[in-house]
């Protein structure tokens, strides 16, 4: 397995120039066999390219007759998706080489001349290192966002994710860590929002992206999917799969987290993956090629999920594993479709019912949550508003009056942390989420402590004396803790 930038793997072999170029001819026969790409042919050798397949990541292959041999190279093109070959780049080289021994030098002098005759005649005069050039100048530039044959949807994915993450920059919104209300606005999925009447939040957060290498890795994985999975699925499925699932996702977290915000294209593209994962259980793959890709896509759905799992990491794992296995119920969907070729109605009959599969299951989601979160918003806006009010005697200047001072901490502040302690036991009599009640509870032991704090501060200031001073310490320590436990439920 080889890694790098690019991937490449390199043989020298040891053939006189006779000999040399027989291994010529038969690896230019088997690269045509292969489906190979041939660039450039001549009697000094040749360059093939690969296309994105099932079995191949994009290479380039350059035989060359030189003094004391031949040199063959493999070399990954598409080294903008990937860091490891899998051993793509030595099994190529492998493939030429014996199929060379294979055949041996069954080819006359004569015939020998012809057939190098022959191959140069339909290839211009250039050299070999001329041919490398273009070959990764062609397959490099722009190919996340080049639609070619069977490869459509993923770049206008692509194209959409980063229109609407330059259209929320140029509107004000920080690419590096982005307000929560501008995510929101924007069409995050958030339960409060997307249990009144917001349903589109399913779908609008799959383009919604919080930050710019939250974007960068999404669509490097969207890229490195789609380059295999698209042309073998083909459009219609590929896009319906991909959005069936990106809705399951935003689904499982709506019904997962009662109070998170969840955005990106991560639920659909891990959907793809299980997608993925179905069609190399089911043996629709070669074995060889199957192998290589039990490791890679193993290794991505292992490592995201367990690091969404670490401590500290806001990492939306609902949506990740609720793609994951609605991706994986939708290809086994799909496997009767494709195992009877390229059946319009079939898939067509696949899609409508998986579609409507969805949609009842989002209505039961939906009548499941919680009705009352609008109100608990509209109350906490107002909690927020007297714990302004409240602070205000803070603010004050060092030239105000006792009387003033005394005013302040009794009859707004104190009295602005009893009026929300009495919203928040409202508030405990209507049905909320567990994750809110348990929010609620350090809400009233913040709002007694501050209230605790005022009074002493009071009577510090009326008394005259330092004898609260240890008391007030002992607030100060605990609003302190109550506010970074209170963190965990932002």
């Amino acid at each position: 397995m080889a890694f790098g930038l690019p991937p490449s793997y390199n043989l020298d072999l040891e053939l006189d120039d006779l000999n040399g170029k027989r291994f010529l001819i038969h690896a230019v026969e088997r690269a045509a066999a292969l489906g190979w790409r041939l660039r450039y042919v001549c009697a000094d050798g040749f360059v093939a390219t690969t296309d994105i397949s099932w079995g191949s990541y994009g290479e380039i292959i350059s035989v060359r007759i030189q003094d004391h041999g031949l040199s063959l190279k493999s070399e990954c093109i598409k080294h903008g998706i990937q860091f490891f070959d899998w051993g793509k780049n030595k099994r190529n080289i492998q493939y030429l080489v014996s199929y060379a021994e294979e055949l041996g030098d069954n080819i006359s002098d004569g015939e020998l001349e012809e057939q190098l005759i022959h191959l140069q005649q339909r290839f211009p005069a250039k050299e070999i290192a001329y041919w490398v050039g273009e070959s990764r100048k062609k397959e490099d530039l722009f190919s996340f966002f080049s639609i070619k044959e069977g490869y459509l949807i993923t770049p206008l994915l692509v194209m959409v994710n980063l229109l609407v993450f330059v259209l929320m920059a140029l509107n004000g919104v920080n690419i590096v860590n982005p307000d929560l209300e501008d995510l929101l606005r924007w069409g995050a999925n958030f339960g409060p929002l997307t249990g009144n009447r917001q349903l589109g939040r399913l779908l609008t957060a799959c383009f919604v992206h919080i930050g710019v290498m939250h974007l960068i890795w999404n669509m490097f994985a969207l890229v490195y999917v789609g380059r295999f999975l698209e042309p073998y699925l083909g459009r219609t499925v590929f896009l319906a799969a991909y959005l069936l699932t990106g809705v399951a996702a935003s689904l499982t977290s709506l019904w997962w987290y009662d109070y998170t915000l969840s955005a990106g294209a991560s639920g659909a593209i891990f959907g793809m993956y299980g997608f993925f994962l179905v069609l190399l259980m089911t043996k629709r793959l070669e074995m060889a090629i199957r192998k290589d890709l039990w490791i890679s896509i193993g290794l991505f759905i292992v490592y995201n999920l367990v690091n969404g799992f670490l401590p500290g990491r806001s990492i939306d794992n609902a949506a990740h594993i609720g793609g994951l296995l609605s991706g994986i119920f939708v290809g086994f969907a799909f496997i009767p479709s494709l195992k009877k070729g390229n059946l319009f109605m079939v898939r067509g009959m696949t899609i409508v019912i998986l579609t409507v599969m969805l949609s009842v299951v989002s209505r039961m989601v939906y009548r499941n949550l919680p009705k009352n979160m609008d109100h608990y918003h509209e109350e906490m806006k107002r909690v927020i508003s007297m714990e302004s009010m409240a602070m205000e005697v803070y603010r004050l200047p060092k030239s105000t009056s006792k009387e003033k001072m005394l005013y302040a901490l009794e009859d707004r502040g104190a009295y602005y942390w009893e009026e929300s302690i009495k919203i928040i036991d409202d508030l405990n009599t209507i049905e909320l989420p567990p994750a809110i009640r348990k929010r609620n509870v350090l809400l009233r032991k913040y709002c007694e402590v501050r209230l605790k704090s005022f009074r002493l501060l009071y009577k510090t200031l009326d008394e005259g004396t330092d004898s609260y001073q240890g008391q007030l310490k002992k607030c100060s320590r605990k609003i302190q803790q109550i506010s970074k436990e209170l963190e965990k439920y932002r």
